[in-house]
């Protein structure tokens, strides 16, 4: 608003104080919608990241487990007692 003021009185309009308010009260307005949606997006952001970290985490589990499983039918001799599959052609 400050280059508002000046701007009109060069065109010889003269701002009340209820033309200011409600200058302001856009202003304030407009700030408001912008923190809430910049609160709304950084929402969205955490929300997604979540989802998104989740399934990798839930992949790396499995592995171990996979990993732990094949560790021990290796030491118990029973992957040697599997017959060989042959390659595929």
């Amino acid at each position: 608003m400050p280059y508002l003021e000046p701007a009109y009185r060069e065109l010889g309009v003269i701002l009340n104080g209820q033309v200011r308010r409600r200058f302001d009260d856009v202003k304030a307005f407009l700030h408001s919608g912008l923190r809430n949606r910049r609160r709304f997006l950084e929402e969205e952001i955490q929300e997604l990241t979540g989802r998104l970290v989740a399934p990798r985490q839930e992949r790396a589990d499995l592995g171990e487990d996979q990993a732990h499983l094949v560790r021990e039918l290796a030491d118990g001799g029973a992957l040697e007692a599997l017959p060989a599959r042959p390659n595929p052609p």
